[in-house]
């Protein structure tokens, strides 16, 4: 099918999903990336979750010039609800996600909708993307090395190997296999997601960057840190029950590390022994997989010891790092924190490391994309 505009009243081919609540501020150029898309068949359905700023206003404005937007206006009902109204909504073959704070490279579309009908096998695919600040100059590249349907399960154990914009789905056979987003997550619902599905199917990681992910206070990465990690180390213990069924897993050993209330040193031990077996089983696997698997467990783990520096105090994280076979390697955040005298005391420690964190978002490295 060529990518024309579908005639009037035809179904389109591709559906993109846009939940929007509160977005007024970077919507307009989020709505812009859609629109400017070299492939046009497509309905940009806009779901406006109970908005109180002047979001309405800003879509039904481009609601009015341009046929293809479709707007849904309620009261709020929270994002998984309103994304799972969006599936059962959706009129297109396929499904493209885009959050109303991000932005869609021109090819985007035509990229992924080429590769999911050369690839039939497949039900999902992301792509590699930029990472921008809230002025939208780029603060780095996030790039996943996945080369096969395997690593993106394994990788998934850990971590989503795509930012949620980037999304794009089979709608037919996502029905079809009774997916949906699980409001048991409500701060890592793509990251449940894409773990269930990679469990039955082939996925996929494309190399291009077609798209910018906004990373600012508004959020769900900031404004939600806690809940959402607590989120992602409750669906790591299952993923790995799920593809390693012969680790012993002690229940809630993640989330006791994260929890102010029930934390304790044995259950350090216990998160570091099951962290370090993990790391021996992966490089049993080939030289390709293990690179892309072991980075996804090492964003988790770096994640892991920022939270309990925060929650907990430098000195239990810095007792938990000391354990960890990946200690070397995790990332930048846990590497700053990690490296001041330990007689700095811990609130001096958070406001460099925040100060540090900040100026280095302000720092173009690229701009552009594509």
């Amino acid at each position: 099918m060529d990518a024309g505009s579908a005639a009037p009243g035809a179904a389109p081919a591709v559906t993109v999903l846009m939940p929007v609540f509160n977005g007024g501020r970077f919507i307009g150029e989020a709505v812009e990336s859609i629109l400017g898309q070299t492939f046009t068949d497509f309905e940009l359905l806009v779901i406006d979750d109970g908005s109180t700023d002047d979001s309405p206003a800003v879509i039904e404005e481009y609601a009015e010039r341009d046929r293809r937007i479709r707007v849904v206006s309620r009261e709020n009902r929270g994002l998984v609800a309103t994304l799972n109204e969006g599936l059962d909504l959706a009129r297109g073959a396929y499904l493209a996600r885009m959050d109303c704070d991000d932005i869609s490279f021109p090819e985007r579309l035509r990229r992924q909708y080429d590769f999911m009908r050369a690839h039939p096998q497949y039900i999902l695919c992301g792509s590699n993307s930029f990472i921008v600040n809230r002025r939208g100059r780029l603060v780095k590249k996030w790039d996943v090395p996945i080369q096969e349907p395997d690593d993106f399960r394994r990788f998934c154990c850990f971590s989503t190997p795509f930012v949620h914009s980037s999304a794009f789905l089979d709608l037919g056979r996502l029905r079809a296999g009774g997916f949906q987003y699980d409001a048991r997550y409500s701060c890592a619902e793509d990251f449940a997601l894409w773990g269930r599905i990679a469990r039955r199917h082939a996925c996929a990681v494309l190399d291009d960057h077609l798209v910018a992910w906004r990373d600012h206070r508004g959020g769900v990465c900031r404004s939600r840190r806690d809940r959402q990690m607590l989120d992602i180390a409750d669906l790591v213990e299952k993923n790995i029950a799920d593809e390693w069924p012969d680790v012993a897993v002690t229940g809630g050993v993640f989330l006791n590390l994260l929890r102010r209330d029930e934390e304790s040193t044995a259950d350090m031990d216990e998160a570091a022994r099951l962290s370090n077996e993990l790391i021996a089983r992966l490089e049993h696997l080939p030289e390709k997989s293990r690179e892309s698997v072991r980075s996804a467990l090492a964003v988790f783990l770096n994640r892991v010891v920022v939270e309990i520096a925060y929650t907990r105090g430098l000195d239990r994280a810095r007792y938990f790092h000391r354990q960890l076979a990946y200690s070397g390697r995790l990332g930048l955040r846990s590497w700053c924190l990690m490296m001041f005298p330990r007689w700095f005391p811990d609130a001096l420690v958070f406001r460099l490391e925040n100060i540090a964190e900040f100026l280095f978002r302000q720092v173009p490295v690229l701009r552009g994309g594509g």
